[in-house]
């Protein structure tokens, strides 16, 4: 195990450095001018801008500017944002913290939803129930996210306003309340596939042998599903969940928007229609930091859902 994790990691540097400078590259190719994002509705005097691509190395070849970045880096400098005019790590700090914790109340939705309508499915197979959670995963992956957060929006903000199912539809003002439509919305798509992935594999693992002979040997059916078919149906559904977390995080820009979310994703928007390129790159770091972490933790819990995975 602990040569599989330093293997891991060195991978992980690779691939850090490698979608790294390919942000900056796309970046660099990229229309408009970053510079023009202090200006506003006016024009900078020429001087001005000179002086301000100066201090962001934006006139240096973009394999100049990356190793620049990286060199910061390893300071703990993610650059200043072009536009707020603050570091860019400290807007990250502010900003993550209600980004995890959006992605940990949807991911919460997932595996309740998720997991709980696919082993339904599973054993109810061909029934009522099976039918409307096929029906339900289906238009929940078709429909946009954006959409279904306005929709939500006007339903549970406007028409039912003022009774008990109205909810914020705005930013943070109401505690746990201001959780529930956002990480609905941002849940949706996920929720939809892991339930039909957890209805799939548990329909495999209920025809396997070592699953007849639990049920021959008298167990009760909760504890053949439960405690026999589950455990291992659950070995895809984790790693597809834990994809999902590090997606989440870096995937909610259009459902922090909407709803106005103080998260990594809101400042994400506003930087690319800024061109605030230091706030994009240090986004994008963190979000594939993330992703990697979460995919190696999710590596490693094979080992505790199944005994039998060993790594080399």
């Amino acid at each position: 195990m602990t040569r599989y994790i330093v293997r891991r990691l060195l991978q992980m540097v690779l691939v850090f450095f490698g979608a790294t400078f390919l942000l900056f590259a796309a970046l660099y190719l990229l229309p408009g001018d970053p510079t023009q994002a202090l200006g506003s509705d006016r024009t900078l005097a020429p001087a001005t801008v000179q002086a301000i691509r100066a201090r962001y190395h934006l006139d240096d070849p973009v394999y100049v500017q990356y190793a620049t970045y990286i060199k910061d880096i390893a300071r703990g400098d993610l650059g200043t944002s072009i536009q707020l005019r603050r570091p860019v790590s400290q807007i990250m700090r502010d900003s993550i913290p209600w980004s995890v914790k959006l992605a940990l109340s949807a991911t919460a939705v997932e595996i309740i939803l998720g997991i709980g309508s696919g082993v339904i499915s599973a054993i109810k197979r061909y029934s009522f129930l099976d039918t409307l959670s096929t029906v339900s995963t289906s238009v929940l992956i078709a429909i946009p996210v954006f959409w279904l957060g306005l929709m939500l929006q006007i339903l549970f903000g406007l028409k039912f306003r003022g009774t008990f199912l109205g909810l914020p539809i705005s930013g943070v003002t109401d505690g746990w309340k201001s959780y529930v439509l956002p990480s609905i919305t941002l849940a949706s798509a996920v929720t939809a596939v892991t339930a039909r992935l957890t209805r799939t594999t548990m329909l495999e693992v209920m025809r396997q042998d070592y699953v007849r002979t639990a049920s021959a040997k008298g167990l009760s059916r909760r504890a053949v599903v439960f405690k026999h078919a589950l455990r291992n149906a659950l070995i895809p559904v984790v790693t597809n969940i834990g994809l999902d977390f590090g997606t989440l995080i870096g995937g909610a820009i259009l459902t922090e928007t909407v709803y106005a979310w103080p998260g990594v994703g809101r400042q994400v928007y506003f930087a690319i229609i800024a061109h605030d390129n230091p706030v994009i790159i240090g986004s994008t770091i963190v979000f594939v930091f993330a992703f990697m972490v979460v995919n190696l933790i999710v590596d490693i819990s094979y080992a505790v859902l199944d005994p039998r995975i060993r790594y080399v």
